[in-house]
């Protein structure tokens, strides 16, 4: 995991360098430790997004502050393999799965769409309860993350309910009521 880091961290760099100018007309940029080839082109939406992802899916928050300077988008999506079929899978939702609070506070700030779905219909705050990821969770209610959505015939409570998550069920309880009493009128 430590090299894979390493890697994405030192192509990050690179590449945000190279896109952002950097190195003089003639410089060629040198390698470390051979990991990184000196390209003169500009960076393309694929690279970023698959940089992006790698650093979301990792939790490495430099590199995705890195990235969103250099351009990325923070909806990005990228498909994967999951289950024997294709389904698209968002940033803000590898963040959340890995339970990245920073990343996921720095796709937020950067314009990330709280309530995104992918796959099956699941949101970033899905992929938060299915790991019991608390601080997340609390991260995604905060940012206004609907926690009424359905996927399958359930909500984000109901599936926490049904894992026995109890500081989740607890936020999720909570931002339940506040909303109860917001569209109520209550003070």
């Amino acid at each position: 995991m430590n090299r894979c880091r390493t890697i994405i961290q030192s192509s990050v760099v690179a590449l945000a360098a190279l896109s952002t100018g950097a190195f003089a007309e003639g410089d060629d940029p040198e390698p470390q430790n051979n990991v990184i080839p000196a390209v003169k082109r500009p960076i393309g939406p694929g690279e970023l997004y698959w940089l992006m992802d790698r650093a979301c899916v990792l939790g490495d928050a430099m590199s995705v502050q890195i990235l969103l300077n250099a351009g990325a988008e923070p909806d990005g999506v990228n498909d994967y393999k999951h289950f024997g079929r294709f389904e698209p899978t968002w940033h803000l939702h590898q963040a959340a799965f890995g339970g990245h609070v920073e990343v996921v506070d720095m796709l937020l700030k950067a314009g990330a769409t709280v309530d995104l779905r992918c796959g099956e219909g699941e949101t970033a705050l899905f992929m938060a309860v299915y790991k019991n990821r608390t601080d997340v969770v609390r991260r995604m209610l905060e940012a206004g993350a609907n926690s009424t959505l359905e996927v399958n015939g359930k909500t984000v409570l109901e599936v926490a309910r049904s894992k026995g998550f109890g500081d989740v069920i607890s936020l999720l309880e909570r931002a339940a009521e506040v909303k109860r009493k917001g569209e109520q009128g209550a003070p």
